[in-house]
Parts: structure tokens; sequence; C-alpha cells
């Protein structure tokens, strides 16, 4: 959805960058790679040429002597050259050649296999004054925190705890209340807007995170995440506080465990609700033969009983 959403200027951008690395890489077009490869360059467009140039940097410093898979954003694959070239040409960047460097080693980041240990979905947000950094993709109710405690982490730990404002007094959740209705889906067609139908969608689609209660300061844990690609956490110059501030710095809340959501019976919904659409299609496609069939034969019939003239 974030590639498609952009404009067509940019899908062709997209393209032709990967087009290129999968030439040189003799991979597929379509494949699970190739998809990968070109949501990583959306965000890289989204994020901008100042972030795109720290990301080998900031993956480096993540992973360099702590992580079991050894290190990312170090090296720089020769062959991905050209489309590092590309890429800057994107952004109006005349490639320099340490503008060229850093650019060839953000692709060779992004295609490296070991960079899905941290996620599948990458997705970025605000973090900080100029910059941005990548999590998992959340639910559109969820807001992302990172703890102080443990902001000083390296990148592959679980810094990064999704959570929603949460009134302990409040009456348990029913996890039914997040299952779209069957006939919903059902009747959905082409010009029906997902957020008409599923209560709960990922964080692609429209906004739908309860406001938050600073003062009261009570959170609901659904799960945790790796957050990484951007500026140090540990730094106190990337917090921005109040209004406006692409991190809030907030003190003394209070967070309780819960379930995440039950995406699985989402999809079950919605799997077991196009069985019956297809049965109900199918049964439909046999009624109509059989008709066809029946008219026939009846047509048939009578030519062969007509009474000779």
């Amino acid at each position: 959805m974030i590639v498609s959403g952009s404009t067509g200027a940019v899908q062709n951008n997209i393209q032709l960058m990967t087009g290129e690395v999968n030439r040189v890489r003799g991979a597929r077009q379509g494949g699970p790679m190739t998809i990968f490869l070109q949501l990583w360059i959306a965000l890289a467009i989204d994020c901008g040429v100042d972030w795109l140039m720290r990301f080998p940097d900031n993956m480096k410093e993540g992973t360099e002597g702590t992580w079991q898979h050894e290190t990312l954003g170090d090296t720089a694959d020769p062959r991905l050259t050209d489309a590092a070239r590309a890429l800057l040409t994107h952004f109006n960047t005349t490639p320099a050649a340490e503008s060229l460097d850093k650019a060839t080693k953000f692709l060779t980041c992004v295609l490296d296999p070991r960079l899905k240990f941290y996620t599948i979905t990458p997705r970025a947000i605000p973090a900080g004054p100029g910059d941005f950094a990548i999590t998992t993709s959340q639910s559109n109710r969820t807001w992302m925190a990172v703890p102080a405690a443990i902001a000083h982490l390296p990148s592959w730990y679980k810094r990064a705890w999704a959570i929603e404002p949460f009134d302990p007094a409040a009456a348990p959740e029913d996890p039914s209340d997040h299952l779209p209705d069957p006939a919903r889906v059902l009747a959905a067609d082409d010009d029906t807007r997902a957020e008409d139908v599923y209560p709960l969608l990922s964080s692609d689609y429209p906004d739908r995170r309860a406001e938050r209660d600073d003062e009261r300061g009570t959170w609901r844990l659904r799960n945790r995440q790796e957050i990484f690609g951007g500026l140090s956490w540990g730094d106190p110059g990337v917090v921005s506080e109040g209004p406006g501030g692409e991190v809030v710095l907030l003190k003394r809340q209070r967070v309780y465990g819960a379930e995440d959501y039950d995406w699985r019976a989402i999809m079950d919904v919605v799997r077991r609700a196009q069985e019956e659409a297809d049965a109900a299609k199918a049964s439909a496609e046999a009624a109509a033969a059989e008709v066809v069939v029946a008219e026939g034969a009846a047509t048939e019939l009578e030519v062969t009983t007509a009474p000779a003239v």
C-alpha cells in the first residue's frame, strides 16, 4: 500500500531501481524479495536522502559487536552502484563518491537476508526532528513507545512497545469486537472502503487510535518490536517534548500487560466468508447450467415429436 499509494513518477522510479538491482542479482521480478526491496526504496524516498545516508551507520552501530548475526551496514556491493546512483538521482543529489558509497551501502543492507530478523513488514515512524525510525507494521489503534530505561540498548532488542490508552476500571476487552461482520465482508464490492468493513486494520489505513490521556498515564501493552534505523534513542537531543514534537517524553506511566490482537481469527472470518461466497457462486452457476440443459432437452423433444406435415 505504501508503494501503490505513491505518485506515478515515484512508482516508475521504484520500478526502475528495483529492475536494476534484480538485473545485477539475477533475481526474478515479482518475487518476495522484489516486493521487500520496493518497500524499502519507498520508505527511503519518504524518509529523505539525509535519513538514507545515515541508515547504514545506524545499522552498523546497532549491530557491531553485539548481534549474533554479525554486523549490518558496513559493506557496499559494487554491483549495486548504478542502482544507488539512480536512487540519488531521484533526490536530485549529485552522486559524489561519499554519497554514492552511502547509498550503495543502504541498498546492500536492505538486500541482506539478515535484515528480515528485524522485520519483514517495515514501516517508518517519526523519531525526532528530521529523523525517522523503522519498526514492524502495527494496528491502526496503536501508539509506539520506547521506555527510557531500555532506549540505550542495541537496535536488535525489542525496545518498541505497541501500546494503547487503557482504563483499568473499564470492562474486560471482548476479542470478538475486533472481528469483521461476515455479512459485510460478503457484501463488500470494489467501491467499499476497508475501514467500513473491518473494525481493526493495519497502520496503513485511517488512524483509529484513542486519544492519549497523559494525565492518567495508563496503557495496555499489545506487543514488543524492534525499532531501528534512526538516531540513538538514548540521546536526549532527539527528544522533542510538547505539542508538535515528533517524540513526546512522558514520565511516570503505567503499562498493563495484555494479549495482542488475534489477526489469525480476523483472517479466518474473511476466509470463511470468501469460501461461502465461492460456494454460493458455484451453486448458482450449476443451477444456471441445469436450466440451459433442460431447455435444450425440451426443444429437442418438441422437434422429434412434431407431427409430419
